[in-house]
């Protein structure tokens, strides 16, 4: 089941074991888009207008995960 988000659904209800994408010109840390699968977050964000988006990965709550 795809979580797939953007700006005008209101984001992500649950980002947990998603990835998220950011605006990096913008340097907030506003989420653009979200979903399971991180193509589906870059065409999100690509659509929003970000040709570049910084993306990063939301594991589980308890989940120890590190960059």
């Amino acid at each position: 089941m795809s979580k797939t988000k953007s700006k005008k659904d209101n984001i992500c209800k649950s980002s947990e074991s998603s990835y998220v994408a950011f605006d990096p010109v913008k340097g907030s840390s506003d989420i653009i888009a979200c979903d399971s699968n991180v193509g589906k977050v870059i065409d999100l964000a690509r659509k929003q207008g970000i040709d570049v988006p910084a993306i990063m990965f939301v594991p589980e709550e308890g989940v120890t995960y590190i960059y």
